[in-house]
């Protein structure tokens, strides 16, 4: 018999980002005020541990947050434009 699965929340992302706030920016030695640089998110996610998993859900949120959805940047940092359907 397979196991149930627990349900999952709305809010998962704000519960998991609350639990240890600003310890990627202390994990990275930048500054609570400053943002973190896309190159540097990027080099951190290739890390192992917490530091490449909080780096990974940092660029998750990051592109989850991201206003205009048909134009976002990628893991090297250029822009890609999606392909949308002439009418």
């Amino acid at each position: 018999m397979a196991a149930k699965r627990k349900s999952t929340s709305k809010n998962w992302m704000q519960k998991a980002f609350s639990k240890n706030k600003g310890q990627l920016h202390r994990d990275l030695g930048i500054a609570q005020d400053k943002v973190i640089p896309l190159s540097t998110l990027v080099a951190a996610s290739k890390r192992k541990g917490k530091v490449g998993q909080r780096a990974r859900a940092a660029l998750n949120a990051r592109r989850a947050n991201t206003k205009n959805r048909t134009t976002r940047r990628t893991a090297a940092g250029k822009k890609k434009t999606a392909s949308r359907k002439k009418r």
